[in-house]
């Protein structure tokens, strides 16, 4: 997991509506699609399919305002 890594979104009618890229151990890459969003306790989560091929879990932390990511398997 990266912790407190930059996320870039486009924010249409809400704040962070869609991913556009991510920083994922000093790269950006490109969000291709979403494959899953929604809702927990303390935040919220996107699963991503990135320009390298792989799933990527960013999670959001309301209390901390960061968001991390995971390479999901």
């Amino acid at each position: 997991m990266l912790p407190g890594t930059t996320v870039e979104w486009y924010s249409g009618h809400t704040l962070y509506d869609r991913p556009r890229q991510v920083l994922w151990v000093g790269q950006w890459l490109a969000v291709i699609n979403v494959l899953e969003r929604g809702y927990l306790p303390d935040g919220a989560f996107v699963k991503i399919l990135a320009s390298d091929h792989c799933i990527y879990l960013l999670r959001y932390s309301l209390d901390q305002d960061v968001w991390d990511v995971d390479a999901a398997v």
